[in-house]
């Protein structure tokens, strides 16, 4: 199976990065348009407006009064300088490129590492390198997924299967139905024929059942189709969720999830009007909707019952 670039697909967000070039250069031209020409269009523009009064500046410090730590660029001494900006993660690439910089330029110019100065800069979406993995995590009362999520035992899960068994098993005690959202790429193991589910995956499934949480799952592969996607498709509807694909339009499929997720219906059933009646008693959801997320619950004479979810394409009206 081919693998299509992820060139081929024109995305939202390429889209809004083009536009906002445009924009940028269209800024500039008229930054850099002759000055007799802004002095025409002066003219015809309008009066600028009053300056806003002081007292609306009271909460902002003077600029006098700023002061700023630059003592940082006093350690910058070194004959050969760079800086690595590094907006976003990226796989670490900005520290790979600061270590390398210093064997390049011991290479090239026969220097120690004394002769470099190399500045990171870590910021936006790349901040969490700065952080390590013991992070305090602050727990609510009365309900706290943080105080029953084992982080050891999480940090040491080596499969998706055993991670969402571990979420599951936190989220047992909380009340109520839940909603798990998972980003991924694949669940399962493919043999070159057929995808098949690992061993982990039952308890998995049992534990989010047990949990009542349903896992509505965004796969992120930068692909039409493949084959791992099935593991995905499985475990949404195994527990109630819904399976979406980001890659041609992740709009539409994050769109679609907010419309799910924003509300639902809560129906319930008081068993003592069935009390006479034996057997069991089976209650399907019927809709009109393209695709309905619901759970079928199977009570026995007493009222008591398992609880099995899935999802359902039901046709439009």
């Amino acid at each position: 199976m081919s693998r299509p670039s992820e060139h081929d697909s024109v995305t939202a967000r390429r889209q809004f990065i083009g536009e906002l070039a445009a924009g940028a250069a269209a800024l500039a031209a008229i930054a850099c348009s002759p000055a007799a020409a802004a002095t025409s269009a002066s003219s015809q523009a309008p009066a600028p407006a009053a300056p806003l009064s002081a007292a609306n500046h009271a909460s902002m410090p003077k600029q006098s009064e700023l002061t700023w730590d630059t003592s940082w660029m006093n350690r910058i001494t070194a004959k050969h300088k760079v800086v690595f900006d590094s907006p976003e993660i990226n796989d670490g690439d900005a520290l790979w490129s600061a270590a390398g910089y210093f064997d390049w330029v011991k290479d090239v110019f026969k220097t120690g590492d004394s002769d470099s100065s190399v500045v990171v800069v870590l910021r936006h979406a790349a901040v969490p390198m700065l952080y390590s993995d013991e992070i305090s995590v602050r727990t609510s009362t009365p309900f706290s997924l943080a105080a029953a999520l084992p982080l050891d035992a999480a940090r040491k899960a080596s499969s998706t299967e055993r991670a969402l068994e571990i979420v599951g098993r936190a989220l047992e005690p909380l009340p109520g139905e839940k909603t798990v959202l998972f980003l991924g790429w694949g669940i399962g193991r493919f043999d070159g024929q057929d995808v098949h589910m690992r061993p982990a995956y039952k308890p998995a499934v049992k534990a989010l059942l047990d949990a009542r949480a349903s896992v509505f799952v965004l796969d992120v592969t930068s692909a039409d189709a493949h084959s791992l996607s099935v593991g995905l498709e499985n475990v949404a509807s195994a527990t109630g969720g819904l399976y979406f694909s980001t890659f041609r339009l992740p709009g539409m499929a994050t769109r679609a999830l907010a419309r799910t997720l924003s509300g639902y219906y809560v129906l319930t059933l008081d068993r003592s009007t069935f009390a006479a009646l034996a057997g069991d008693l089976r209650i399907d959801l019927r809709g009109h909707a393209p695709a309905i997320g619901r759970r079928r619950r199977t009570l026995d004479a007493a009222g008591h019952g398992a609880c099995v979810p899935h999802a359902a394409k039901v046709p439009a009206a």
